[in-house]
């Protein structure tokens, strides 16, 4: 098995390594694809925060007696955002479980099956 983190660190040098065995493996796609992996899990979190954040503001907002319309609203666009940015994360790591399978020619519905809790937990 192939360490996430070893990849991320020392992708050409796996690249080489699964070449020596014969495999072949783009390094470059995967590095891309992790590049917006991490973005992508940065704008996640960001969001969730802002959400969070958000929904104790209009929690306040009512203990006081306030008009929360407007944290509403912009609560439901926060998780607007946040639902589609984690569309796209999970989309990203589907990409790079694909490119990985692909390169080890394995079965990819049958490693979807398998990394599909992984695909949640990461989102």
């Amino acid at each position: 098995m192939i360490d996430p983190k070893l990849l991320r660190q020392s992708a050409e040098e796996v690249a080489a390594n699964l070449a020596r065995r014969g495999f072949e493996f783009d390094a470059s796609a995967y590095l891309g694809l992790e590049e917006q992996r991490k973005a992508l899990q940065v704008e996640t979190e960001t969001l969730r925060s802002e959400r969070n954040a958000s929904a104790k503001n209009i929690g306040k907002a009512k203990a006081q007696g306030e008009d929360v319309e407007p944290l509403l609203a912009a609560v439901q666009d926060l998780g607007e955002r946040l639902e589609t940015a984690e569309g796209k994360l999970a989309d990203v790591f589907r990409a790079c479980v694909a490119l990985t399978a692909q390169c080890l020619g394995l079965d990819l519905q049958r490693l979807a099956l398998l990394f599909e809790s992984e695909i949640g937990a990461r989102i």
